[in-house]
Parts: C-alpha cells; structure tokens; sequence
C-alpha cells in the first residue's frame, strides 16, 4: 500500500516538474521576443538619420554650410 502510494506521489512530482519547465520554457521564449523587439526598437532610435531629422525639425539645427565651416589645429 505505501509503495503505491509512493508510485502515485512520485508521478504527481513529475508531472508537476513538467509543467513549472514547461512554464519556464514559454516565459523564456516570451522574453526572447521582448528582447529582440527592444533592440529593434533601440536600434530605430539611434538611427543617425532619424536623430538628424529630430535636431533640424524640433531644434533648429542644420548642417554648417562650406563657408561656415572652419579646421581647428
């Protein structure tokens, strides 16, 4: 009787542990995606282009032109 009863334990821990893995698993995959969509993200915002648009439309600022321009030493 308590080995049966030992077998049926034994069988609800593992499908228990199944589960939380399984769990772990899609959480993981989850957080993957998230990941990749952050640095898709991250890269648009640091776009040398898009940071330009933002200093000329929002700032005022524009590229020097040839005789504003000077070399420093």
């Amino acid at each position: 009787m308590a080995s049966g009863l030992l077998v049926i334990w034994i069988h609800v821990q593992t499908l228990h542990l199944r589960y939380e893995v399984s769990r772990a698993y899609e959480e993981n995959r989850r957080l993957l995606e998230r990941q990749a969509a952050l640095e898709v993200e991250r890269q648009t915002l640091l776009s040398p282009k898009r940071i330009a648009e933002i200093a000329e439309r929002e700032l005022g600022m524009h590229l020097a032109e040839p005789r504003e321009r000077s070399l420093l030493p």
